[in-house]
Protein backbone atom coordinates (compact mmCIF):
# COMPACT_ATOMS: atom_id res chain seq x y z
CA UNK A 1 0.00 0.00 0.00
CA UNK A 2 1.68 3.21 -1.45
CA UNK A 3 1.07 6.34 0.61
CA UNK A 4 1.66 10.11 -0.66
CA UNK A 5 3.53 12.83 0.42
CA UNK A 6 1.63 14.57 3.65
CA UNK A 7 0.09 11.18 5.09
CA UNK A 8 -0.83 10.24 7.92
CA UNK A 9 -0.79 7.35 10.10
CA UNK A 10 -1.23 6.23 13.43
CA UNK A 11 0.02 2.34 14.71
CA UNK A 12 -0.10 0.38 17.68
CA UNK A 13 2.88 -1.11 19.28
CA UNK A 14 2.39 -4.43 17.43
CA UNK A 15 1.95 -2.60 14.09
CA UNK A 16 4.23 -3.74 11.63
CA UNK A 17 5.04 -2.29 7.89
CA UNK A 18 3.89 -4.64 5.11
CA UNK A 19 6.22 -5.00 2.27
CA UNK A 20 4.52 -2.55 -0.61
CA UNK A 21 5.02 -0.30 2.31
CA UNK A 22 8.30 -0.88 2.58
CA UNK A 23 9.00 -0.44 -1.01
CA UNK A 24 7.87 2.88 -0.80
CA UNK A 25 9.89 4.77 1.61
CA UNK A 26 13.85 4.54 1.77
CA UNK A 27 14.58 6.31 4.54
CA UNK A 28 12.43 6.41 7.92
CA UNK A 29 13.48 9.33 10.51
CA UNK A 30 11.99 7.82 13.73
CA UNK A 31 12.11 10.46 16.39
CA UNK A 32 11.21 9.35 20.42
CA UNK A 33 8.65 11.77 22.00
CA UNK A 34 7.89 12.54 25.76
CA UNK A 35 5.64 15.52 25.66
CA UNK A 36 7.51 17.48 22.52
CA UNK A 37 4.70 18.91 21.46
CA UNK A 38 5.87 22.82 22.26
CA UNK A 39 9.19 21.43 19.80
CA UNK A 40 7.61 19.56 17.40
CA UNK A 41 7.12 22.79 14.64
CA UNK A 42 10.34 23.65 14.64
CA UNK A 43 11.87 19.79 14.31
CA UNK A 44 9.08 18.48 11.60
CA UNK A 45 9.58 21.56 9.93
CA UNK A 46 13.66 21.39 9.38
CA UNK A 47 13.02 17.71 8.30
CA UNK A 48 10.80 18.79 6.01
CA UNK A 49 12.61 21.66 4.00
CA UNK A 50 14.64 18.42 2.71
CA UNK A 51 12.27 15.33 2.81
CA UNK A 52 11.34 13.78 -0.56
CA UNK A 53 8.66 11.39 -1.03
CA UNK A 54 10.97 8.42 -0.34
CA UNK A 55 11.54 9.64 3.32
CA UNK A 56 9.01 9.19 6.11
CA UNK A 57 8.96 10.57 9.83
CA UNK A 58 7.81 8.23 12.36
CA UNK A 59 6.86 9.49 15.76
CA UNK A 60 7.00 7.14 18.91
CA UNK A 61 5.12 8.72 21.96
CA UNK A 62 6.56 7.28 25.09
CA UNK A 63 3.38 7.89 26.87
CA UNK A 64 3.28 12.17 26.17
CA UNK A 65 0.36 13.84 28.39
CA UNK A 66 0.28 16.67 26.28
CA UNK A 67 -1.13 16.78 23.08
CA UNK A 68 2.19 15.81 21.08
CA UNK A 69 0.34 12.95 18.76
CA UNK A 70 -1.95 15.64 17.51
CA UNK A 71 0.30 18.19 16.76
CA UNK A 72 2.73 16.23 15.21
CA UNK A 73 -0.51 14.98 13.22
CA UNK A 74 -1.46 18.48 12.43
CA UNK A 75 2.10 19.31 11.58
CA UNK A 76 2.29 16.63 8.84
CA UNK A 77 -0.10 17.71 7.17
CA UNK A 78 0.59 21.45 6.78
CA UNK A 79 3.91 20.42 6.29
CA UNK A 80 3.44 18.01 2.94
CA UNK A 81 5.46 15.63 5.56
CA UNK A 82 4.75 11.72 5.52
CA UNK A 83 4.08 11.41 9.14
CA UNK A 84 3.21 8.18 11.52
CA UNK A 85 2.59 8.57 14.93
CA UNK A 86 3.05 5.09 16.70
CA UNK A 87 2.87 4.41 20.54
CA UNK A 88 5.38 3.33 22.79
CA UNK A 89 3.58 4.10 26.01
CA UNK A 90 3.66 0.22 27.39
CA UNK A 91 7.12 0.93 28.72
CA UNK A 92 9.09 3.91 30.02
CA UNK A 93 12.40 4.88 28.44
CA UNK A 94 13.79 6.21 24.91
CA UNK A 95 15.05 2.83 24.02
CA UNK A 96 11.71 1.38 23.92
CA UNK A 97 10.41 3.86 21.85
CA UNK A 98 13.30 3.59 19.73
CA UNK A 99 12.56 0.19 18.81
CA UNK A 100 8.75 0.42 18.97
CA UNK A 101 9.37 3.61 15.93
CA UNK A 102 12.14 1.22 14.02
CA UNK A 103 10.18 -1.47 14.50
CA UNK A 104 6.86 0.07 13.05
CA UNK A 105 9.15 2.14 10.40
CA UNK A 106 9.93 1.29 6.68
CA UNK A 107 12.79 2.16 5.22
CA UNK A 108 16.12 0.72 4.51
CA UNK A 109 17.96 3.69 6.35
CA UNK A 110 16.90 4.57 9.71
CA UNK A 111 18.08 8.37 10.92
CA UNK A 112 17.27 9.06 14.23
CA UNK A 113 17.32 12.52 16.43
CA UNK A 114 15.54 14.37 19.05
CA UNK A 115 11.67 15.82 19.07
CA UNK A 116 13.05 19.08 21.01
CA UNK A 117 16.32 19.75 18.39
CA UNK A 118 16.67 21.21 14.95
CA UNK A 119 18.59 19.33 12.33
CA UNK A 120 20.27 21.30 9.69
CA UNK A 121 19.15 21.69 6.16
CA UNK A 122 22.14 19.24 5.20
CA UNK A 123 21.44 16.74 7.79
CA UNK A 124 19.04 14.04 5.91
CA UNK A 125 21.41 14.04 2.76
CA UNK A 126 24.49 13.42 5.26
CA UNK A 127 23.35 11.05 7.30
CA UNK A 128 21.78 8.64 4.54
CA UNK A 129 24.58 9.66 1.67
CA UNK A 130 26.65 7.74 3.84
CA UNK A 131 24.23 4.78 4.04
CA UNK A 132 23.82 4.78 0.41
CA UNK A 133 27.46 4.45 0.37
CA UNK A 134 28.31 1.75 2.14
CA UNK A 135 28.17 2.74 5.43
CA UNK A 136 26.32 0.53 8.30
CA UNK A 137 26.07 3.43 10.62
CA UNK A 138 26.36 7.08 10.52
CA UNK A 139 26.72 10.50 13.31
CA UNK A 140 26.85 14.16 12.63
CA UNK A 141 27.83 16.71 14.82
CA UNK A 142 26.23 18.65 17.80
CA UNK A 143 25.95 22.59 17.87
CA UNK A 144 25.14 22.42 20.96
CA UNK A 145 22.39 25.67 22.07
CA UNK A 146 20.59 27.22 25.01
CA UNK A 147 16.75 27.96 24.31
CA UNK A 148 18.09 31.57 23.81
CA UNK A 149 20.05 30.84 20.75
CA UNK A 150 23.33 31.09 22.68
CA UNK A 151 25.52 28.22 21.76
CA UNK A 152 27.86 26.57 24.31
CA UNK A 153 30.17 24.58 21.98
CA UNK A 154 29.93 22.33 18.55
CA UNK A 155 30.99 18.31 19.68
CA UNK A 156 31.99 16.15 17.39
CA UNK A 157 29.39 13.73 16.06
CA UNK A 158 31.41 10.24 16.46
CA UNK A 159 33.63 9.27 19.44
CA UNK A 160 35.88 6.16 18.81
CA UNK A 161 37.85 4.47 21.18
CA UNK A 162 40.69 1.66 21.09
CA UNK A 163 40.11 -1.57 22.86
CA UNK A 164 42.99 -2.79 23.46
CA UNK A 165 42.27 -6.26 25.00
CA UNK A 166 39.45 -7.15 21.98
CA UNK A 167 42.28 -5.39 19.48
CA UNK A 168 39.08 -3.41 18.01
CA UNK A 169 38.45 0.52 17.75
CA UNK A 170 34.79 0.77 18.60
CA UNK A 171 32.54 3.85 18.08
CA UNK A 172 29.46 5.44 18.93
CA UNK A 173 27.62 9.16 17.49
CA UNK A 174 25.11 10.74 19.66
CA UNK A 175 21.39 9.06 19.98
CA UNK A 176 19.81 12.21 18.84
CA UNK A 177 22.01 12.36 15.81
CA UNK A 178 22.41 9.32 14.59
CA UNK A 179 21.76 6.74 11.45
CA UNK A 180 21.92 3.24 10.63
CA UNK A 181 20.74 0.50 8.47
CA UNK A 182 17.88 -1.53 9.09
CA UNK A 183 19.83 -5.16 8.05
CA UNK A 184 21.97 -3.66 11.27
CA UNK A 185 19.47 -3.26 13.89
CA UNK A 186 18.03 -6.60 12.88
CA UNK A 187 21.53 -8.34 13.13
CA UNK A 188 22.11 -6.56 16.86
CA UNK A 189 18.03 -7.33 18.17
CA UNK A 190 17.76 -3.29 18.39
CA UNK A 191 18.44 -1.02 21.45
CA UNK A 192 18.53 -2.59 24.75
CA UNK A 193 15.83 -1.42 26.83
CA UNK A 194 17.40 -1.93 30.21
CA UNK A 195 19.26 1.18 29.77
CA UNK A 196 17.33 3.96 31.34
CA UNK A 197 19.40 7.37 31.38
CA UNK A 198 22.51 6.73 30.33
CA UNK A 199 24.13 4.99 27.60
CA UNK A 200 21.06 3.96 25.64
CA UNK A 201 22.08 4.42 22.47
CA UNK A 202 26.28 3.90 23.05
CA UNK A 203 25.78 0.39 24.04
CA UNK A 204 23.80 -0.26 20.65
CA UNK A 205 26.69 1.48 18.38
CA UNK A 206 29.57 0.18 20.72
CA UNK A 207 27.87 -3.58 19.99
CA UNK A 208 27.92 -2.73 16.00
CA UNK A 209 31.70 -1.76 15.86
CA UNK A 210 32.86 -4.19 18.44
CA UNK A 211 31.06 -6.55 15.42
CA UNK A 212 32.85 -5.21 12.27
CA UNK A 213 29.84 -2.21 11.63
CA UNK A 214 31.64 0.57 9.34
CA UNK A 215 30.89 3.80 11.00
CA UNK A 216 31.08 7.03 9.31
CA UNK A 217 31.00 10.50 10.47
CA UNK A 218 29.03 12.94 8.47
CA UNK A 219 30.79 16.45 9.51
CA UNK A 220 27.92 18.34 7.61
CA UNK A 221 24.54 16.64 9.01
CA UNK A 222 24.72 18.62 12.10
CA UNK A 223 22.09 19.37 14.49
CA UNK A 224 21.43 22.16 16.74
CA UNK A 225 21.16 20.60 20.08
CA UNK A 226 19.21 22.15 22.84
CA UNK A 227 20.58 22.31 26.46
CA UNK A 228 18.98 22.37 29.95
CA UNK A 229 19.12 26.04 30.96
CA UNK A 230 19.07 24.62 34.66
CA UNK A 231 22.06 23.92 36.08
CA UNK A 232 21.09 21.42 38.68
CA UNK A 233 18.80 19.81 35.57
CA UNK A 234 22.34 19.38 34.14
CA UNK A 235 24.03 18.01 36.65
CA UNK A 236 21.60 15.45 37.39
CA UNK A 237 21.44 15.22 33.55
CA UNK A 238 25.20 13.97 33.36
CA UNK A 239 25.05 12.46 36.40
CA UNK A 240 22.85 9.67 35.55
CA UNK A 241 25.18 9.74 31.74
CA UNK A 242 27.91 8.76 34.18
CA UNK A 243 25.68 5.80 36.01
CA UNK A 244 24.57 4.85 32.53
CA UNK A 245 28.46 4.28 31.73
CA UNK A 246 29.05 2.08 34.45
CA UNK A 247 26.04 -0.01 33.46
CA UNK A 248 27.56 -0.10 29.86
CA UNK A 249 31.28 -1.80 31.43
CA UNK A 250 29.24 -3.89 33.58
CA UNK A 251 27.57 -5.33 30.47
CA UNK A 252 30.38 -5.33 27.68
CA UNK A 253 33.58 -5.35 30.11
CA UNK A 254 34.42 -8.97 29.43
CA UNK A 255 34.18 -8.10 25.92
CA UNK A 256 37.24 -5.72 25.98
CA UNK A 257 35.71 -2.32 27.28
CA UNK A 258 38.71 -0.59 29.34
CA UNK A 259 38.34 0.96 32.13
CA UNK A 260 40.07 4.54 32.31
CA UNK A 261 43.45 4.75 33.88
CA UNK A 262 43.61 6.60 37.42
CA UNK A 263 46.14 9.33 36.02
CA UNK A 264 43.01 9.80 33.05
CA UNK A 265 40.22 9.82 35.87
CA UNK A 266 42.52 12.26 37.95
CA UNK A 267 43.92 14.73 35.31
CA UNK A 268 39.79 14.83 34.12
CA UNK A 269 39.05 16.15 37.54
CA UNK A 270 41.70 17.77 38.23
CA UNK A 271 41.30 19.68 34.68
CA UNK A 272 37.74 20.47 34.97
CA UNK A 273 37.67 21.89 38.65
CA UNK A 274 39.98 24.68 37.02
CA UNK A 275 37.62 25.16 34.44
CA UNK A 276 34.83 25.72 36.91
CA UNK A 277 37.14 27.95 38.99
CA UNK A 278 38.71 30.19 36.41
CA UNK A 279 37.52 29.20 33.06
CA UNK A 280 34.64 31.66 30.77
CA UNK A 281 30.90 30.66 30.89
CA UNK A 282 31.08 27.99 28.58
CA UNK A 283 34.06 26.11 30.61
CA UNK A 284 32.33 26.52 33.66
CA UNK A 285 29.58 24.34 32.02
CA UNK A 286 31.42 21.81 30.31
CA UNK A 287 33.64 21.04 33.56
CA UNK A 288 30.20 21.33 35.41
CA UNK A 289 29.21 18.28 33.28
CA UNK A 290 32.59 16.27 33.23
CA UNK A 291 32.39 16.29 37.37
CA UNK A 292 28.76 15.24 37.08
CA UNK A 293 29.80 12.38 34.78
CA UNK A 294 32.24 10.92 37.11
CA UNK A 295 30.42 11.39 40.41
CA UNK A 296 27.85 9.62 38.42
CA UNK A 297 30.21 6.42 38.02
CA UNK A 298 31.41 6.57 41.55
CA UNK A 299 27.80 6.48 42.79
CA UNK A 300 26.62 3.80 40.36
CA UNK A 301 30.10 1.93 41.18
CA UNK A 302 29.14 1.83 44.61
CA UNK A 303 25.98 0.73 44.26
CA UNK A 304 26.58 -1.95 41.89
CA UNK A 305 30.02 -2.87 43.53
CA UNK A 306 31.48 -2.70 40.21
CA UNK A 307 34.41 -0.34 39.92
CA UNK A 308 34.31 1.98 36.77
CA UNK A 309 35.55 5.54 37.28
Amino acid sequence: MRRDRGSIESDSEASLPDSADRDAIETSVVIPCYNGAPFLRTQLSAIARSADPSVEVVISDNGSTDDSADVARRLGEELGLCVRVVDSSGKKGINHARNVGVRASRGAFVLMCDCDDEVSERWLDGLRGALRNGADCVGGPLVRVFSDGTVLETAEGVHFRLWPKAGVTVGSPTGANCGFTRALYDRLGGFDESFVGGGDEIDFFYRATLGGARLQNAPHAAIRYLQRDSGRGTFTQNMNYGRGSVRLHRKLGDLGMPRDSAVKVAGTVVHSVGRIVIGPTSARRIGIERIARRWGRLRESVATRHFFL
